[in-house]
């Protein structure tokens, strides 16, 4: 980096709501940003984690607005937590998202260093935080490293629609294919927009297959109404999905730009006749397909019996990578509270084989 490059003529502010229009925009104008990034999903996100959002913009001098990035503040016990996405909204990826208006390296490269020293300036002045953790689909981290932050690699699952649905088809697994075929010549399968009352029916069906897993979910029921209440018009999409008229399971898809993910919902469980869930994942890519998507993507793809399913349908893992960073106080709590966790343990264990 040019050492003449200064720093000053990059201002970090939080917006106002009253500005979430300019912030949209500017989702929906850069190459990286998701429906997840837009201002009513990340307040919507607020309430449900029971944290604070600082939706931070940097501007240019003589430039304008170049990057966004939201942060949520989570308070544990003596810890400041700065997040983004924050816990519990079932948001895979946040981070900061920039717009530059140039093709020329150097002018990049400038904006990334520049834009992203002055945010983890300002959060450590203004927030004196101890601990942070972004999952970021940035590709270009170098200058959080810089900064003193580790990143890790995290994946998600996508397919690219850039063949035909036949030649599609004929990459996924063998058993994926029958499955298919068997569950479409025993029953008629219909796939609708779900009726008003569906959210609830699918936070029920979400949380049986968790309590099953003996897994935690907290998701609401409000804090999906909202979002459908917010994104039904801009992608945000409820289905039920029904044999011989029957209902079997109920989810959620997100389309926006050139993605179409499967978010939410299509459990798997003993109820559901078997081979849906495979018809599900098929008839959206052809719905992607059909709508000119350039991916159909299932989110997710760093759970290993997960991912011996999920590559069947010859999905190709893409990176995104978790941030990471401690103050030193941080750091000081970080290491006596883990020293004191081990030392229960081994007490715990030497008792146990004293008995």
């Amino acid at each position: 980096m040019d050492n003449n490059i200064k720093p000053f003529k990059y201002a970090v502010r939080i917006l106002s709501d009253k500005e979430a229009p300019i912030w949209d925009s500017f989702i929906d104008e850069s190459e990286k940003g998701t429906l997840f990034h837009k201002f009513k999903w990340l307040k919507a996100a607020e309430k449900q984690s029971r944290t604070y959002l600082y939706p931070l913009v940097c501007e240019k001098v003589g430039v304008g607005l170049v990057c966004v990035f939201p942060v949520f503040l989570l308070q544990k016990i003596f810890l400041k937590i700065l997040c983004s996405p924050p816990p519990g909204c079932f948001i895979p990826e946040l981070g900061p998202v920039f717009h530059i208006k140039t093709e020329k390296q150097y002018d990049i490269e400038s904006v990334y260093y520049n834009s992203i020293e002055a945010f983890d300036s300002y959060l450590s002045k203004e927030i004196n935080y101890d601990y942070c953790y972004y999952l970021t689909n940035i590709d270009d981290v170098r200058p959080f490293k810089w900064l003193g932050y580790s990143a890790d690699p995290n994946y998600t699952y996508r397919l690219k629609l850039d063949n035909q649905t036949d030649w599609l088809f004929a990459n996924f697994s063998k058993s994926i294919r029958n499955k298919i075929r068997k569950v479409q010549a025993t029953g008629h399968i219909e796939i609708k927009p779900a009726q008003p009352n569906s959210v609830k029916n699918l936070v029920e069906e979400i949380k049986q297959r968790y309590s099953e897993l003996n897994l935690p979910f907290k998701l609401t029921n409000e804090y999906l109404q909202t979002l459908i209440d917010a994104y039904g018009e801009e992608g945000l999409n409820i289905y039920e999905c029904f044999f011989n008229a029957t209902h079997q399971t109920t989810f959620i898809t997100i389309s926006y730009k050139n993605n179409m993910k499967m978010w939410l919902g299509a459990v798997h469980n003993n109820k559901i006749v078997n081979g849906i869930n495979e018809f599900i994942h098929w008839n959206n890519i052809l719905d992607a397909s059909k709508k000119s998507f350039k991916y159909y993507e299932r989110i997710g793809a760093n759970t290993k019996h997960l991912c011996e399913h999920k590559s069947k349908y010859d999905f190709k893992p893409e990176i995104y990578l978790k941030l990471e960073k401690w103050s030193r106080s941080g750091k000081l709590f970080h290491y006596l509270y883990n020293a004191v966790l081990n030392n229960k343990r081994l007490k715990t264990l030497y008792s146990g084989e004293k008995k």
